[in-house]
């Protein structure tokens, strides 16, 4: 239950027009629940499960500014059964493992309704932190002296969200009565960690009832005038998520989080500052802590992991040695846990023991590079350079490792040293799988930041700016599409040196460069769309470069989801368009997307159909000599879940082959989109061959001439290496794993 914010207490605030004052309070307990079914509190005998945590808060004034909470008697409670017959269980382990850190001094600092830092003990965890950070969220308050309702944007511990007080002021009876309520799906610099989720991606403008989480949360203060200033008597608090996996008629979870304070009494003592020295431990908005990576199905005990180790990894060869037995998965599961808790001395430990032995060897390598370590990945690296592992072992090693790797700082460095090494500059394919992996890497770690830390790109622009100098082309192909998985702004500069009309020596390169090139900007569109627009429009009004080119700056525009003036802006490029393949491939794909009714795409939709009523109908009829968008897909409103395929058909006016074709499987759900899978095949150099044969095919009926089509074929000659017949990649969730040039 780390992932529910477990609030408190909270006391006294600040205000210049009601003259509040923070004084010293003791409370009341209060109790914080979570429930995954709806409408607990008004229909019984549904399963709900929680916590509840009790104590009294002492909170005094050692400055203007700093501030002294104490957290007295806490004691923690668990629910798990059916409400309201089954009772709150005590949790005396969880008790006495949290009580020690809660008990001690926490100082705050606050100052006109706003709080700062706080600041503990350094051994304190992250998790008794965030506690107090729930009661320090109830001190968050923000009045105005001349209105008693309105809104605004409030910091609190889950981000700046909209928030809304009212302000009822009863002076007959010296009291005041105020509400603060908070729209948690409005919220600027949420907090907020997707686990994994990396490859799925969201759709901030889509409508909020596509949205499967929705949140709210009230509050509710009692004030009364003193002498010693106004005090808050009571104050309730209620946050509530919402959770509809498919739509809101069929069903909805709910979590909710209450507290609940009374005043006690109101002390005038003399309170010292705390002897212990206190560690500034941040602000307001919630830490997430840094957990192992627990599968949540497969909780396991981590002390002595290799001798675990070695007892599991003798358990999954025995359940594998005939047919599968049933524990086999559980247990290696186990194995992949134990291997993210086990010191590089524990790896080499065991290496060592298994590595003369396949079967063995098999399922720890295995097992290693799922794990998704630092150390794993250490590991991994420092096989390859002594060359312990075989050719595939090295490939599927290298692949999986970068691809489940944890991405931060420490490991971008080593999977950085990985990727440099001469080792794989022998290997070319393990060095293919290794840049590739690299890129994508680079996009999780990135994915979170606003920009990318130089360092991390670094390897991938060196490798591109090598290339160049070199003439290089298969390292160019290599860097446009490592740079491509890693989808970062910091690299179109890189990229505009590979297009003829950004870099005047781009000239020089052959049309897949630029069709790599062009791809390259699509992750990147998703980062920074207005500027990849910008190039991508310029590409796609020059009728200078090759129709395929043009086509493929077409699919990733229409990625971007434009407006209606950038999609109106094609569509009279269009009417004066002298190339047939490109008109009909645009008008095709506008038509495509002007009857989808997939929700992430309704402006776009909306815009295309109002676009296609600017070009002529004759494009509609053209066959399929022409290039074309064939879509198949649907949506399902009741399950908020749909799914396209899509096969982009570029022909070429001097080519009776497709030039281009790519197939792409893409999935939608709620508000976020995901790419399953993408093939494509590329043929620059096949229709030359075959023209070199000077077959005449004129005298031939269309069964010789697919004969003869066919030995030609089959009798390949070789070509220049620059110059290849066909070339292909696959992709998957977004991510190119592997390319291949057949020449």
């Amino acid at each position: 239950m780390r992932g529910i914010l477990l609030a408190l207490v909270f006391t006294l605030v600040g205000s210049e027009k009601y003259d509040l004052s923070l004084i010293l309070v003791a409370a009341r307990p209060t109790c914080t629940t979570m429930r995954p079914y709806p409408e607990w509190t008004a229909r019984a005998w549904l399963a709900r499960t929680g916590l509840r945590l009790s104590c009294k808060v002492e909170i005094s004034v050692l400055s203007q500014r700093n501030h002294l909470l104490k957290i007295r008697s806490p004691q923690l409670e668990e629910y798990n059964g059916i409400w309201p017959r089954d009772p709150f269980i005590r949790a005396s382990k969880l008790t006495q493992l949290i009580a020690p850190y809660l008990t001690q001094p926490f100082k705050f600092e606050y100052s006109n309704g706003r709080v700062g830092n706080i600041y503990a003990r350094e051994d304190t965890p992250v998790t008794c932190i965030n506690l107090v950070r729930g009661i320090m969220n109830m001190l968050q308050i923000t009045i105005k002296k001349s209105q008693n309702a309105y809104d605004l944007q409030e910091a609190g511990i889950g981000g700046v969200c909209l928030t809304r007080y009212v302000i009822q002021e009863d002076r007959r009876n010296n009291r005041v009565s105020m509400t603060k309520t908070k729209d948690l799906n409005d919220c600027q610099d949420k907090v907020v960690k997707d686990i994994g989720m990396t490859y799925i991606r969201p759709c901030p403008s889509c409508p909020l009832k596509e949205n499967i989480v929705k949140g709210t949360a009230a509050f509710t203060y009692k004030l009364k005038y003193a002498d010693s200033g106004t005090l808050i008597t009571e104050a309730v608090s209620q946050q509530v998520y919402q959770i509809s996996p498919f739509n809101e008629p069929a069903g909805v979870a709910d979590m909710e989080a209450r507290q609940e304070l009374t005043l006690v009494e109101v002390k005038n003592e003399r309170v010292s500052p705390p002897e212990i020295q206190l560690q500034n431990r941040g602000g307001l908005p919630y830490h997430f802590p840094p957990l192992l990576l627990q599968m949540p199905i497969q909780l396991i005990k981590t002390k002595n992991p290799e001798q675990r180790i070695v007892e599991t990894l003798q358990q999954v060869i025995q359940d594998n040695q005939q047919e599968l037995h049933g524990d086999a998965p559980y247990k290696f599961l186990e194995l992949i846990q134990l291997f993210r808790v086990a010191s590089p001395d524990t790896l080499e430990s065991v290496f060592k023991q298994f590595s003369d032995k396949p079967y063995h060897r098999l399922w720890l390598l295995s097992g290693i590079t799922m794990a998704g370590t630092v150390d794993s990945l250490k590991f991994l690296k420092l096989r390859i350079r002594n060359d312990d592992l075989k050719y595939i072992e090295a490939l599927l090693a290298v692949s999986f490792a970068l691809h489940l790797t944890k991405a931060d700082g420490h490991s971008i460095a080593v999977a950085a040293d990985l990727v440099t090494s001469s080792r794989l500059e022998r290997i070319p394919m393990l060095r293919q799988i290794a840049y590739l992996g690299y890129g994508s890497m680079v996009e999780r770690y990135c994915s979170l930041a606003s920009s990318c830390p130089t360092e991390a790109l670094q390897p991938l622009h060196d490798l591109a700016a090598e290339a160049a100098s070199k003439g290089n082309e298969d390292d160019i192909v290599l860097a446009l599409k490592a740079i491509g998985n890693a989808g970062q702004p910091a690299s179109i500069k890189r990229i505009l040196k590979f297009l003829p009309m950004f870099s005047p020596a781009a000239m020089a390169f052959p049309v897949r460069i630029y069709i790599d090139a062009v791809l390259a900007l699509r992750k990147i569109a998703r980062k920074d769309p207005a500027k990849v627009r910008e190039i991508l429009l310029q590409i796609f009004v020059d009728h200078s470069l090759a129709p395929t080119v043009r086509m493929m700056a077409c699919v990733v525009i229409f990625e971007t989801k434009p407006a209606l003036p950038l999609v109106t802006t094609m569509a009279n490029a269009l009417l004066k368009e002298s190339s047939l393949q490109v008109a009909s491939f645009t008008y095709s794909h506008m038509k495509v997307l002007a009857i989808s009714r997939i929700p992430q795409l309704y402006n776009v939709s909306a815009a295309c159909s109002i676009a296609l009523k600017l070009l002529s109908p004759r494009l509609d009829r053209l066959s399929y000599r022409y290039s074309k968008v064939i879509h198949v897909g649907g949506y399902y409103p009741e399950y908020r879940a749909g799914a396209i395929g899509r096969v982009y058909l570029m022909n070429s006016p001097s080519s009776m082959l497709p030039s281009a074709i790519i197939m792409k499987l893409r999935g939608y759900y709620a508000n976020t989109a995901t790419d399953f899978v993408e093939v494509a095949l590329q043929s620059q150099g096949l229709t030359e061959l075959v023209r070199k044969q000077n077959i005449p095919f004129a005298e031939y009926d269309t069964y010789k001439k697919l004969k003869v089509l066919g030995k030609t074929l089959l009798g390949w000659k070789e070509l220049p290496p620059e110059n290849p017949l066909i070339s292909a990649y696959v992709k998957v969730f977004g991510h190119e794993l592997a390319f291949a040039d057949v020449n």
